[in-house]
């Protein structure tokens, strides 16, 4: 995922400098839309196949969404960046990875997505009465790598999914605030 990475980060920089001419003549709604068009869904393309890639490659993608939250805020550098990620509703791309690797696991649950996605995921079964049997796990196959072998998203799907408040993973409504969990 390093050439994936290294063909990403100088694209969305180019972006970043092309759309700072253009700061001027837009508005703040605006602007924040042609950030989003050029910048961050490049960030978020397919996302999810860059869990448990190395923490190098993920602050490179988080130095780029940095960069463009203080293009859009006019925040300075030497600013703390958590709290304007809150007020702008965005998620910290290591976050963003595991909202979409949970949004797409819980609609596998529900079969809204695709059948080849849903025959990757086993609800667990248990044989006898436990307080568990009445929430929705999934069974996590065994990896014989501990490091490369947990990265693999069939085993990374369940063990987030799992990680999930019973609340939140029976919730009918898809929403951001499964994040603030994992």
């Amino acid at each position: 995922m390093y050439e994936q990475v290294s063909s990403v980060c100088p694209a969305a920089y180019y972006h970043l400098k092309s759309i700072h001419c253009l700061k001027t003549f837009l508005t703040q709604e605006a602007f924040v839309t042609v950030v989003h068009a050029f910048v961050t869904s490049r960030l978020d393309h397919c996302n999810f196949l860059l869990y448990g890639i190395s923490d190098y490659n993920i602050n490179r993608h988080q130095l780029i969404q940095n960069s463009a939250t203080r293009m859009v805020t006019n925040t300075w550098i030497f600013d703390h960046i958590t709290h304007i990620f809150q007020n702008l509703y965005w998620l910290h791309v290591r976050h963003g990875i595991h909202f979409k690797i949970v949004l797409i696991t819980r609609k596998s649950v529900n079969d809204i997505v695709l059948e080849c996605l849903c025959v990757l995921m086993s609800i667990r079964k248990s044989f006898r009465k436990l307080r568990s049997s009445s929430q929705i796990l999934l069974q996590v196959p065994m990896s014989r790598r501990k490091i490369f072998g947990d990265c693999v998203l069939t085993v990374a799907t369940p063990t987030l999914w799992n990680r999930l408040l019973v609340d939140i993973r029976n919730e009918n409504q898809i929403n951001r605030k499964i994040i603030i969990i994992v």
